[in-house]
């Protein structure tokens, strides 16, 4: 019985640590660039949004 009970308990972490994992977004909606303002992006490179995500791209002074 102590089996089962371990073996349920077993199988419920891993379903919930699979659906934890396959419900993450990598990309957050905005409306106006500054909504991206906490996204990091590597040094040349800016945070801004374009059709609704934030993404990184060059500044267009660059």
């Amino acid at each position: 019985m102590v089996k089962i009970i371990k073996y349920v308990n077993l199988l419920i972490l891993f379903i919930s640590i699979f659906l934890v994992v396959t419900d993450v977004s990598a990309h957050k909606r905005c409306r106006v660039d500054f909504d991206c303002r906490m996204r990091m992006c590597v040094y040349p490179t800016v945070s801004v949004c374009i059709d609704r995500l934030c993404r990184c791209r060059r500044p267009p002074n660059m």
